[in-house]
């Protein structure tokens, strides 16, 4: 991914659309959190979750802003519960489109596709 765009594309009110970036995120995400966990682990590095770190006034402020933004998109766009939508479609909240049906498939199918993957992944490092 682009270090730059990276840097600033961030929280959560930052949408793409760029289908393969959300792909490869999601089909490497938990491969990364285990490696960076388990590495923590061995240099002894690994802490306890803080709980009272997100009870700071300066992360209080900033999750205020984001929920804030958020909530700005959400409204300037679609909302997602509106009896009028077609109950038929996956919508971008984004955009207020429904999205084609090959992206709707592959969001509504996410968790059959990962296991799937798992299990070919287990399965052709089994045979070597």
């Amino acid at each position: 991914m682009n270090a730059e765009a990276a840097r600033r594309l961030s929280g959560i009110a930052h949408f793409t659309n760029f289908i393969a970036a959300r792909q490869h995120w999601t089909k490497s995400h938990s491969i990364r959190a285990a490696i960076i966990s388990h590495v923590l682990d061995v240099c002894g590095l690994k802490q306890l979750q803080d709980v009272f770190a997100d009870l700071e006034p300066n992360r209080i402020k900033i999750y205020g802003k984001q929920i804030a933004d958020f909530i700005e998109i959400f409204e300037k766009n679609i909302n997602p519960v509106d009896e009028n939508l077609d109950k038929d479609s996956l919508y971008n909240i984004a955009t207020a489109k429904p999205v084609p049906e090959n992206v709707a498939n592959f969001w509504l199918n996410i968790e059959k596709n990962g296991e799937d993957l798992r299990k070919q992944f287990i399965t052709e490092c089994a045979e070597d």
